[in-house]
């Protein structure tokens, strides 16, 4: 490993602090990103228990008229004033109901935004971190195999000495049986020559 200039440590350093104060803020957004997303989900759950109760009161009204209608037709007074009272009591749940939709509507966007931009924000967060661990790797390359940066690197890096110490060998083997074959031609043709 290189040595580094007492500048260049000072930088790395700083180059380290930054990182850190980078993770430290991560970690907050990532709990705020999860807050976001739990409040994101509450509202999209009261949303849509909102619209299923106002379904449920349109289609109890639709039936409060159907009601109705058929108690006008038998011409009883005092069913159709009770069921113009229940229908009356529906149809303010149900304006009720329907005051409400656009505000939990506006409220559940903000969330979905609010959500968005922490994501936004961890992301950049996440790209500033890579380029400061590659300045850093750039000047403090990791000793460990099992750095995720520096893995890739290693690993070429060993796989070439592997194929160099490989053709070495092959090549010293070669060398070995060439010389080998020679000797044992040079031991073939004297005994050749003996038995002449």
């Amino acid at each position: 490993m290189m040595s580094l200039s007492p500048v260049m440590k000072d930088h790395v350093a700083r180059l380290s602090e930054e990182m850190l104060d980078l993770e430290h803020d991560k970690r907050k957004l990532t709990k705020g990103l999860r807050l976001a997303h739990d409040d994101c989900c509450q509202h999209k759950i009261y949303y849509a228990y909102l619209l299923k109760k106002q379904e449920l009161f349109v289609k109890h009204i639709r039936a409060q008229r159907e009601e109705l209608y058929n108690a006008v037709m038998s011409g009883d007074a005092t069913r159709i004033a009770k069921i113009e009272v229940k229908m009356i009591a529906s149809n303010k749940k149900a304006y009720e109901i329907q005051l409400q939709i656009p505000t939990r509507l506006k409220h559940f966007t903000e969330a979905i935004k609010r959500e968005q931009e922490y994501e936004e924000a961890i992301c950049s967060i996440r790209h500033r971190m890579i380029l400061k661990s590659e300045e850093i790797h750039k000047y403090r390359p990791c000793e460990i195999f099992l750095c995720d940066h520096c893995r890739g690197k290693t690993e070429k890096r060993l796989c070439k000495q592997t194929r160099r110490r490989y053709k070495e060998e092959v090549e010293g083997m070669y060398e070995e049986a060439k010389q080998s074959q020679s000797m044992m031609s040079r031991v073939f043709s004297k005994m050749r020559q003996m038995s002449f």
